[in-house]
Parts: structure tokens; sequence; C-alpha cells
């Protein structure tokens, strides 16, 4: 759903209405700001002063700055991890966009309301009882190697290992206390586990090493719908290419419907591939226009027999 008032719009999440996109209408140059002192402080105070619209009873210790990285542009990218009660919630994070110029003009993110609901967050099984549960399950479908000590600082593993977080299946759903348990049973494969961390049981398990090529991935778009996304995998980044159609060259990515960003430039100007460290985009103008993209070249392929815009699917 989108909303518009003076000073932003507003893209909001279908279930729990929180923002995924906020693009600030009237952004405030940073000159004339005296309060905060960086961008990282730019970005937490405005979350804590509209911390009804964010649905997050107490921004200041709900959301840990995670890291800040600049384009080329000179703008700065901030991005701060939720957590609450102390306890990572798995996958959610906001970012606040910010240049000297203009100061904070946007924000985009996928994360939780504040889980109230949540009241105990010490868990009831240890990290070692989480972890042999998931060896248990994992013994029955593979079989579990002895990596040498070369091949264990090669892959920086020291053996299985528990974090906890507060964790659902998607972001939509409610929270649950769990260990994330990460096993590398070979040289090639890591599984991740998620053990209930106060009844023991396994809420969801898979492999979570890269594999490169076609993958599906999620965004949400303009209407604030999530979306199914084709992907490309390569060297563990997903990309906003569609390589999923005939004719696509995995060596030379020919045939691949590409989603790219000009940051704001002219069309001439360079653009720059959309990728994702987790499959999951968030920038919704990028999103809409894969999807749409996606559905012209299946019009023109099925009316009228064209694959692209040559023809040939190149």
């Amino acid at each position: 759903m989108v909303a518009s008032s003076a000073p932003w719009t507003v893209v909001r999440e279908s279930t729990h209405q929180t923002p995924i996109f906020i693009e600030l209408n009237q952004p405030q140059p940073a000159a004339k700001r005296t309060t905060a002192a960086t961008p990282g402080a730019d970005v937490l105070q405005f979350i804590t002063e509209n911390a009804a619209l964010f649905r997050l009873r107490d921004p200041s210790s709900e959301l840990v700055r995670r890291s800040t990285t600049r384009d080329r542009t000179g703008r700065e990218h901030v991005q701060l991890e939720q957590r609450y009660q102390g306890v990572p919630v798995w996958g959610a994070s906001i970012v606040g966009h910010w240049s000297a110029t203009q100061g904070l003009y946007a924000i985009n993110g996928r994360y939780q309301p504040s889980p109230d609901y949540i009241t105990d967050v010490d868990p009831s099984i240890t990290p070692e009882s989480a972890i042999d549960l998931a060896l248990d399950d994992l013994k029955l479908h593979r079989s579990i190697q002895t990596l040498s000590p070369r091949m264990q600082e090669l892959l920086d593993y020291g053996g299985p290992e528990a974090e906890l977080y507060l964790w659902s299946t998607r972001m939509e759903e409610p929270v649950r206390l769990t260990w994330v348990v990460e096993i590398r049973p070979n040289l090639h494969e890591r599984w991740r586990y998620f053990v209930e961390a106060h009844t023991g049981e396994i809420l969801d398990r898979y492999q979570a090493s890269p594999s490169d090529g076609p993958a599906v991935g999620s965004g949400v778009d303009l209407h604030g719908n999530e979306v199914e996304l084709h992907t490309l995998e390569e060297d563990g980044w997903f990309w906003l290419v569609d390589g999923s159609r005939e004719g696509f060259d995995p060596e030379t990515w020919n045939g691949a419907l590409e989603t790219l960003d000009a940051d704001y430039m002219d069309i001439d100007a360079d653009k720059y591939y959309v990728v994702s460290s987790d499959n999951v985009f968030t920038d919704p103008v990028a999103v809409s226009s894969h999807v749409n993209m996606a559905r012209t070249y299946e019009y023109f392929l099925e009316n009228h027999g064209r694959a692209g815009i040559v023809g040939d699917g190149s």
C-alpha cells in the first residue's frame, strides 16, 4: 500500500503496515541541522521521532548500527539491524540513505513491529543441545565427514555453532526464540538449522551454500505486494538478472533480462546492477521494473513469437 503525506511518501508492508520504503519529499540539507552529527545519528533520530510510523516502541534500543557504506557519488547508506531485548531479529534491517546536500532522503527495509508478545528471551535449551538436535537430524540425511585442520582453516570453520535469534519463516509471521545452527558436513555444503529455543523443535532447515545459476528470490513492489523474482546467483551474491529464459548463456549472460540502476542520473549515464546478499530485494522501483520487464518479454513471446527486442533471445 502506498500512502503520501506532505513530508514523505510511504510504501507499507501489507500485513503489519510497517513502512518498507519511505521517500522524503522535502529532505532537509545537512547544513541546516544541528542535532545529528553523523548520517547514522540522523537516520536513528528520524526513526525515533516517528516511532509510531515505524511501529517500534523504543527505536534507540531496538536498532543497532551494523554498517555504513559510501557510494561513488558520496551518498552514505546506513544499515540498522533490528534487535529486541538484545536478541537480533533474523533478516530484519532498516537502511537509511543520506547525502550532504539533501540530508536523509529515503529509507527502506524489512523488519518486525516491536514483538511485545515475546516475554522470555532466556532459552530453555543450551546451544550445545540445539547443535546435538541438529546433528542428529542431519545424520539421517547426510554422512558427516571430519574436516582436516587445513580445510577448517580454509573454510573458517571450527565446528557447528549456534546463535540465538528471534526468527520466523516469513517476516509477516510472529517471531520465536530460536537457535540458528550452522553445520558443515563436508567441504561443499553448509546446513542451517532453526531450533526452537524453548522446546527443541526443529522449525526449519536448508542447505545454505551458494550454487551459481538462475534462482528465485522475492521482493516488494510499488503496490506493497510481495512478488516472486527470477534472479541470478554468482559467487554468493544475487543479481536482479533473469536467467530463466530459453537461450540464456551463463558464461556471457547473453539472453538475460537485466534490471539496472542509473542512480538518479540521465539514461546515458553509467548503469549498475542491482544486487542482494540474501535474494530479497527491498527497492520497490527495481522490483516493479524487473517484474514488468518479464511481463513485457512474455507478452511479445506469447503473442508475437519474439524472444527479446531482436527476436532471437539475445
